[in-house]
């Protein structure tokens, strides 16, 4: 639940003015997802083409990545220093248009090797880098991190980092 005190904009595409006073945003529009942004303190990210969207792989791929992009970075630059991003199994190579491999293993675990092979799952892979390069600059900044994902292979291994470089008191979930 929202402290009395907090807002929630959504910044939607197609909205008409009704859940927000700027009315429509593109995310790929980044000016207007920075003045959206302003003085936001949190964000959860989840705009872009999802899997089950007719589009084309060009589509799938600036959208997703461009989108995470522009949030992120609107986002830090407001100052939000709490951010959710939403990836998706379509990194392990398990996606609707590409080639479906068969799992390494199951159950299918944060250690399963990466092979996006689709616009999708490649998009989706470049928003969880989007994310480490943000959280590497959150730590520069002297920031206390908190990680939650899917892999916390991934995460260990960004903690060990960031507490070598950084010095950041890093927590993953």
């Amino acid at each position: 639940a929202l402290e009395p005190d907090h807002e929630v904009t959504v910044l939607d595409k197609t909205d008409a003015g009704e859940r927000q006073a700027l009315g429509p945003v593109d995310l790929m529009d980044l000016e207007l997802v920075a003045k959206a942004l302003s003085g936001c303190d949190a964000l959860a990210h989840l705009g872009g083409c999802e899997a089950a969207v007719d589009a084309s792989p060009a589509q799938f791929y600036q959208t997703n990545t461009m989108a995470a992009w522009n949030v992120m970075h609107a986002g830090y630059e407001a100052g939000a220093r709490l951010f959710s991003l939403c990836s998706s199994s379509s990194v392990y190579g398990f996606s609707k248009e590409g080639q479906r491999y068969a799992p390494d293993s199951v159950p299918i675990d944060e250690t399963h090797r990466l092979r996006a092979n689709d616009a999708y799952g490649l998009s989706k892979r470049v928003l969880e880098e989007i994310g480490r390069a943000f959280a590497e600059r959150l730590a520069r900044d002297g920031f206390d991190l908190i990680l939650v994902a899917r892999r916390r292979a991934r995460l260990e291994e960004l903690d060990e980092q960031l507490g070598e470089q950084e010095g950041s008191r890093v927590e993953i979930c």
